[in-house]
């Protein structure tokens, strides 16, 4: 799913042990092991508003993902970090920005997901 375009609203599932690749294996706003294949998408914020990217229903038991959301000004590189969470994560975008919204696994673990992209709150 390489940086397929994300839309408010829009649930996205898939499964990081199969055909996603490891492209980033860590981040500047937390500390890990990030050497899991991970789910990367664009985003670019249609207006400034209070934006939640969330697994739905994860067990992290059972497939320990994280999400991160990166900011897009200079493309995805490692360092633009803007924050991450266990399960979700709210920020505030900012209008015609551009962000990378990821599911990468914590210590090296992969398997299925369900995310969603929920704005405006």
């Amino acid at each position: 799913c390489g940086q397929d375009e994300l839309r408010c609203g829009q649930k996205v599932s898939g499964n990081t042990s199969i055909g996603y690749d490891a492209k980033l294996d860590a981040y500047s706003c937390n500390v890990g092991n990030y050497d899991a294949p991970e789910a990367i998408w664009k985003w670019v914020a249609p207006s400034s508003q209070t934006v939640n990217w969330a697994l739905i229903d994860p067990v992290p038991t059972e497939t320990n993902h994280d999400v991160m959301v990166l900011d897009g000004a200079m493309g995805l590189v490692m360092g633009q970090c803007v924050t991450w969470g266990s399960n979700s994560i709210e920020f505030e975008a900012e209008a015609g920005r551009t962000y990378y919204l990821v599911v990468d696994g914590y210590d090296n673990d992969a398997g299925p997901f369900d995310a969603i992209l929920e704005c405006g709150g």
